[in-house]
């Protein structure tokens, strides 16, 4: 049992002692020191051993190389450091908890210790040991923590912690810290107003916005860290917003992870499957990178000796009243010590409540009653404002004829000196603890609460025109203001939505439609509806988008705007059901508006409705129809001079021309298209363009450039929290890691994109991971699980009319059916495909034909196996799609075979493998070499088809494949015969 108020040299000396079983005699001995050495220091009698006695203890004692760090920094610590307050609760049977935060700050097990417990039980004491240790550790410790009411900015708590770090060092140290943080003033805006750095001059999109924000975080915290790291202290997580938990989990997965560590507490009674800490605690456990305690209550005897180290004058309190104290608590540290200052400050008997555990209310009012008159004014501004105040709000909240700024001060020391507030910072204040700002809140009446959040509101917006949109909305709000709540809730959710805080911006914007719709402001809510929308969509959550921009409609029909409006509504309607891959719904109603709409002059309506009918084309493979709209849609954006629109219209151009063939005219178009949406902050458009030229490049074979744009876009789908999009380039990543032999990172990356999808409703698409991670476990022979991922892709293909991947899920299936002499059963899945119309457009037409060729060629319609493959290869020559040349020069050279035009079979090949080593792709080499030997065989040159098959083994068993191996294996073995 520790009962120390911190870990000091002597206690650490004992407990390392009993754990090694040691008596002070026995240590003395093996240390070559003396008894009384020991003893004096573990009484803390020489609280700076010498350097020698440090090394021969920690060698006595067996520690392993963690704990001498901890022992060693502990034993020198600075005798100058500041003790802390004699008033702050002791630990009392805290061992584990202790012992796990000594774990951390020698850097055993994970990077984040989470403690967990209900209100009062001692998880900010543990915070706070955690931080008096750290620093002595050598740790820089900052501290933070989120508020329960609404009204708190994104990334709360980590920026108190931020705020907090630099008003506590000088300024040489701040500009040190800063260094490569520039764009840490996004976050913080006031280190420009203070000259501590300068606003960044480049221009960058939305999402490199927050990429560079969260890296600049990380580089603060490496850059201000202590001899040990950073350590970050974070209070009351289970407010936590998704954009902060987020910032968290980019800290932790940066590079400059390893010198930070996280300790946090959130309350375990407030935690349910619907606030973001839930996710994020499943993602900590499943990353292993958190370790999680729970604190319990404190047993009767210990609940006494905290009681009794409380009551420094040991006649505050009767025995009998003691022990009715300790029941009422029961077991919960801050009822405890609450009451105790409430016994120091003159209450002579235990409150009469039938509450339970107990009436700790009663105790807070009586020890604000004896405080000075201004004290409960103070008070009460104070649980009206935010986490954190500064005095000049408070000051110009209570001021007043009888509250001079003396009286005020007086009033604020007396708070502090009772452990009701402490000081923050230079000027700030907060409360000792949650409990205490709600009895004083919930004493006030409603009419008082208002006009105080009034008052703080005013206060705020007259102190800094960087007061957070959030807070002042808040304020506002609860103060009746609502024209000011109206204004701010809106700036508040274009801000949350820039720094791509996707939950804070959602949770705006239902606030301000609701504000809205209550003052019957149709077309304000209108558009707030569209912005709410648009987060809906990129959060893959359809049916609720469709639902809010149907109202929307209504609304701006009601309200009598103008067309445009409404228009742009329907635009971003059809965009969710291209999204959703329900094309056919968007197709009809938006190309039904256009019909009627009998427009002669262009407009931006008009071209957003014909964009977005380009989009509803390509989800439903009409490239023709596709490339049609988006060239209106073009030519309105073009006389309008709206370069957002021109850049929407050419993303849709582009892709169709890729899809029909054109990839040399697509391609540039495309990278234009990426440029100009990030330049224009369109992150929706440039996340399509880094599509479209990934998957352009994979299909040409070019693997470094696809894999360029891959990882671009994922990054932008991973900071804009698209889940959809993130699934969609992890799949490419997979795709190409198959494609350069990769198969264990192609699984990995397979893996992760199924599970992103289905976390979210299904979208168009949802089917890639499943056919990706379906063919991949094909390849290697898990038939099972193959026959399960590809069926559920084709069932989410076919639901969704996405041919592409119809075609991607039945083409594996199709040619194992070959492989295993089954033609008439690959023919009928080729119908499927082959039967729908614009097939012949598909940019995946050329290997499609290639299985048709080879499935004819198995039901010995030679002649038209011969025209299949002749057009497939056509089309990948002019698509310069090197992945379905090396599929359709392999079925011309079998049907070379067939015809025992064995010299043309052979150029076939050769052709084929140096497409396929150029790449490089490995897979597709090894089953041109299986062909080559088979070849080689049937024409009578068994010593050119061994070397083929004998390579062909070697790079299939690399790959670790199944479907295959067994044909080459077996082709060996007849050559051996």
């Amino acid at each position: 049992m520790a009962t120390g108020q911190s870990l000091t040299f002597g206690a650490l000396l004992r407990r390392h002692r009993r754990a090694a079983g040691l008596t002070q005699e026995e240590l003395a001995e093996r240390a070559r020191l003396s008894v009384e050495t020991i003893s004096g220091l573990e009484r803390g009698l020489s609280r700076s051993p010498h350097r020698e006695s440090i090394a021969l203890l920690a060698d006595g004692l067996g520690l392993t190389p963690d704990e001498r760090k901890l022992f060693d920094a502990t034993a020198r610590r600075r005798d100058d450091e500041p003790a802390m307050d004699s008033r702050v609760p002791p630990i009392i049977d805290r061992t584990h908890e202790s012992g796990l935060i000594d774990f951390l700050l020698v850097g055993k097990g994970p990077p984040v210790l989470l403690i967990a417990g209900e209100p009062g039980i001692g998880k900010t004491r543990l915070l706070r040991e955690a931080a008096i240790r750290g620093s002595a550790s050598g740790w820089a410790v900052l501290q933070g923590g989120c508020a329960r009411r609404g009204g708190q900015a994104p990334y709360a708590g980590i920026l108190e912690a931020l705020r907090l770090r630099i008003a506590s060092r000088g300024p040489a140290q701040v500009h040190s810290d800063l260094r490569r943080c520039e764009w840490l003033v996004r976050l913080l805006p006031e280190l420009a107003d203070a000259g501590l750095a300068a606003i960044p001059t480049t221009a960058a999109s939305p999402e490199e916005d927050r990429r560079q924000v969260f890296g600049a975080v990380s580089r603060f915290l490496t850059n201000t860290a202590g001899p040990a790291g950073t350590l970050l202290v974070l209070d009351d997580l289970q407010w936590a917003g998704v954009d902060a938990l987020d910032l968290i989990m980019a800290i932790l997965l940066s590079p400059t992870a390893t010198s930070v560590r996280i300790v946090g507490a959130y309350r375990n009674t407030e935690l349910h499957p619907t606030i973001p800490l839930a996710t994020t605690l499943g993602d900590l456990a499943r990353a292993g990178l958190a370790t999680q305690v729970t604190v319990g209550p404190l047993t009767l005897e210990d609940s006494r000796l905290l009681l009794q180290a409380l009551l420094w004058d040991n006649d505050a309190a009767a025995l009998d009243l003691r022990e009715e104290v300790i029941k009422r608590a029961n077991g919960v540290p801050f009822f405890l010590a609450s009451y105790a200052q409430g016994l120091h400050d003159g209450m002579g008997s235990a409150p009469e409540s039938d509450n339970v555990p107990w009436d700790v209310a009663e105790t807070i009012r009586q020890r604000i009653a004896v405080l000075p008159a201004a004290a409960a004014d103070v008070l009460s501004a104070a649980a009206a404002a935010d986490r954190t105040v500064t005095r000049s709000i408070l000051m110009s909240i209570v001021s007043g004829p009888d509250r001079t700024n003396d009286r005020i001060l007086e009033a604020l020391d007396a708070a502090c000196h009772d452990r009701l507030l402490e000081s923050v910072g230079f000027d700030g204040y907060r409360f000792t603890h949650n409990v205490i700002r709600d009895v004083i809140w919930h004493d006030l009446g409603s009419a008082t609460r208002a006009a105080l959040h009034q008052q703080v509101g005013e206060a705020l917006e007259r102190e800094s025109r960087e007061t957070a949109p959030e807070v002042l909305a808040y304020h506002f709000g609860r103060g009746g203001d609502h024209a000011k709540e109206i204004l701010y809730l809106e700036r508040a959710g274009d801000k949350a939505r820039t720094l791509f805080a996707n939950g804070a911006a959602e949770a705006f914007y239902r606030e301000l439609m609701e504000r809205l719709d209550q003052f019957s402001r149709p077309a304000d809510a209108a558009r707030a509806r569209e912005k709410l929308a648009d987060i809906l969509r990129i959060t893959a959550r359809y049916d609720e988008a469709l639902e809010v921009l149907d109202r929307a409609a209504q609304l701006y029909r009601r309200a009598g705007a103008p067309s445009l409006g409404y228009w742009h509504v329907m635009a971003q309607w059809g965009r969710v059901h291209a999204r959703r891959g329900t094309p056919e719904s968007g197709i009809e109603r938006i190309q039904a508006l256009l019909n009627a709409s009998h427009a002669e002059e262009p407009s931006a309506g008009l071209a957003a409705l014909e964009i977005t009918l380009a989009e509803l084309y390509y989800v439903s493979g009409h490239y023709s129809e596709q490339l049609t709209a988006a060239e209106r849609g073009a030519t309105f954006a073009r006389a309008l001079h709206d370069d957002r629109l021109i850049t929407q219209a050419n993303q849709w151009r582009s892709t169709a021309m890729l899809f029909l063939g054109q990839s040399d005219e697509a391609i540039p178009i495309l990278k234009e298209v990426m440029f100009q949406s990030e330049e224009i902050g369109d992150l929706s458009y440039h996340l399509y363009a880094l599509n479209h030229v990934a998957l352009a490049y994979i299909q040409r074979g070019e693997f470094s450039n696809s894999d360029r744009y891959i990882q671009r876009g994922l990054e932008t789908a991973t900071l804009r929290g698209d889940a959809v999009q993130m699934a969609l380039m992890t799949y490419y990543r997979g795709v190409l890691n198959v494609y350069i032999g990769d198969w264990k990172v192609a699984r990995g990356a397979f893996e992760h994109a199924v599970a992103l999808v289905r976390q979210v409703a299904t979208a168009w698409t949802s089917a890639y991971p499943l056919l990706g991670l379906g063919h991949l476990c094909l390849l290697e022979g898990q038939w099972d699980a193959a026959g399960r991922f590809l069926q559920e892709a084709i069932t989410v293909a076919d639901r969704s009319g996405n041919l592409q991947a119809l075609r991607n899920a039945l083409a594996p299936l199709i040619e194992r059916d070959l492989l295993e002499g089954r033609p008439k059963v690959a023919r009928g899945r080729l119908d499927r495909l082959l039967d729908r119309q614009n097939a012949q457009e598909d940019e995946g037409v050329a290997q499609a034909l290639a299985l048709l060729a080879w499935t004819q060629l198995e039901q010995d319609e030679l002649d038209r196996a011969a025209e299949s493959a002749s057009r497939g290869e056509a089309r990948a020559r002019a698509d310069h799609n090197q992945i379905a040349l090396v599929e359709v020069l392999r079925v011309r050279a079998m049907l070379a075979m067939r015809h025992h035009h064995w010299d043309e079979g052979t150029a076939l090949l050769a052709e084929a493998l140096t497409h396929s080593r150029n790449m490089p792709n490995p897979y597709q080499e090894a089953r041109v070499l299986y062909l080559a030997g088979v070849l080689a065989f049937q024409s009578a040159h068994p010593e050119v088809a061994r070397p083929h098959l004998e390579q062909a083994v070697q790079i299939l068993t690399r790959l670790g494949e199944r479907l295959y191996l067994d044909h080459v294996e077996q082709a060996l073995a007849r050559l051996s015969s």
